[in-house]
């Protein structure tokens, strides 16, 4: 995973005229890596997107109406009591 800082580093080796492989190597990326973020303004943070899909099957599907009710007449109970 490439920081935000990495990038940044590299950004500015760039443009102070160093080449290519060399700011990869100071910066510690390959050479695809660096040529990617050459070509894109964006920091890694930006390049980010949402899911619109689940890792995986919600373990609370089931129950959760019945924990939702509990909680809509008990707000006081704690997540130890209920589960």
């Amino acid at each position: 995973m490439v920081s935000v800082g990495q990038v940044k580093e590299l950004r500015r080796l760039l443009f102070s005229g160093k080449s290519l492989a060399f700011s990869a190597r100071m910066t510690e990326m390959s050479d695809k890596t660096a040529r990617n973020y050459r070509a894109d303004d964006r920091l890694p943070t930006q390049r980010k997107t949402q899911r619109a899909y689940r890792t995986r099957p919600d373990p609370f599907a089931e129950v959760w109406p019945e924990v939702q009710q509990r909680l809509e007449d008990q707000p006081r109970l704690k997540a130890h009591t209920l589960f």
